[in-house]
């Protein structure tokens, strides 16, 4: 009974997801039919020809044509170039704090290493040092026991 739920669960959502894919189609042939009409209706082609030809005729038009082109794509090249800067400096500033943060971390746990080893060495040097001391005075104290007998 479970597993029919989660086969009736399964079939459902391919089926959400094939209708989908066919309204979207159907959306899409809509939108470029009414595109088409909108072209075929308001005569841009034509119209777009007929611009081109008065340009070329006349050269004053060309010239504020071009001076408008210019006038419009000079934000957006500044625009474009500041959003590139932005980005770089972004991924710089960032691999550059990465680092830092690295080379802080990094240096804290050489810190707090050298203490441990340090700190070990000399507790091993002491018990050294003790076994050292007590074996000595030991030692003395039965050569002064031997000579005494």
């Amino acid at each position: 009974m479970v597993e029919a739920q989660v086969t009736g669960s399964l079939d459902s959502q391919v089926w959400s997801k094939d209708q989908s894919c066919r309204k979207i189609q159907i959306l899409w042939k809509a939108g470029t039919h009414k595109y088409r009409m909108i072209m075929k209706d308001a005569a841009v082609s034509e119209n777009l020809d007929r611009l081109m030809t008065l340009i070329i005729s006349n050269p004053l038009y060309l010239i504020g044509c071009v001076a408008a082109l210019v006038v419009l794509v000079i934000p957006l090249f500044i625009f474009i170039v500041f959003a590139i800067t932005t980005i770089t400096f972004t991924f710089a500033g960032f691999i550059l704090v990465e680092g830092i943060l690295l080379i802080i971390g990094t240096v804290i746990l050489c810190c707090v290493l050298f203490c441990t080893i340090s700190t070990v060495t000399v507790m091993l040097l002491c018990v050294v040092l003790v076994y050292f001391l007590i074996n000595q005075s030991l030692t003395m104290l039965r050569n002064i026991r031997i000579h005494k007998t």
